[in-house]
């Protein structure tokens, strides 16, 4: 089987693995009972940062699978994916799974499963097209922006998506602290990911 099938099959399967745990996520939201409200609870759903770096997974992963992953936009949006499902894995396995966080079936898919599938078929199919350090800023303004509303969202309804950015837990010092430490982890992996790539010949 030629590389660029290769390529495809494995982003497919990534597609139906974060897909499906996605999905699975939705439907025992829309499933619940009792408060808080299913408007309430839709918005703690796309509050979760797994939630949002596995969308943008499955997002990049189906184009690529497509045979659609072209042009500046995608790029950027598959830097953000595998910054975000690393950060993710790396905050799920360090600091939310030893503190006993759920680990039912789209957990793991989302948590154990998406993180590494995502970013081996990256190191070892690509695209590598992230070349430049340029695009650093650009890839964080979406950490950036869900960290704000984490906190304008908590200042209002009180509630948190993770105990280490959790006001109540920690007094908002304790928190930025916090949200920094993983902004900058979030930079020292931009500028990994981008030196990685620019050791590759080919960009796509």
């Amino acid at each position: 089987m030629e590389t660029h099938s290769i390529r495809r099959a494995v982003y497919l399967v990534l597609a139906l693995v974060s897909g499906t745990g996605l999905v699975i996520n939705f439907v025992a939201v829309l499933n619940g009972d009792g408060p808080p409200s299913l408007g309430e609870r839709l918005v703690r759903y796309f509050s979760y940062f797994t939630i949002e770096s596995n969308i943008l997974v499955f997002v990049s992963a189906a184009l690529i699978a497509a045979g659609a992953a072209h042009g500046v936009r995608f790029v950027l949006v598959h830097l953000d994916a595998v910054l975000g499902i690393t950060v993710t894995g790396i905050i799920f396995a360090t600091i939310l799974a030893p503190d006993g966080a759920d680990v039912g079936t789209a957990s793991v898919l989302l948590h154990y499963v998406s993180p590494p599938l995502a970013v081996l078929a990256w190191l070892l199919l690509g695209p590598w097209g992230a070349r430049s350090r340029s695009l650093i800023p650009p890839a964080l303004i979406w950490p950036i922006a869900y960290l704000v509303w984490v906190i304008v969202w908590g200042a209002i309804t009180d509630w948190y998506p993770y105990t280490f950015i959790d006001v109540g837990e920690h007094g908002y010092g304790g928190m930025l602290v916090n949200a920094l430490l993983v902004l900058v982890l979030g930079v020292l992996l931009c500028m990994a990911f981008t030196a990685v790539n620019r050791r590759h010949r080919v960009r796509v």
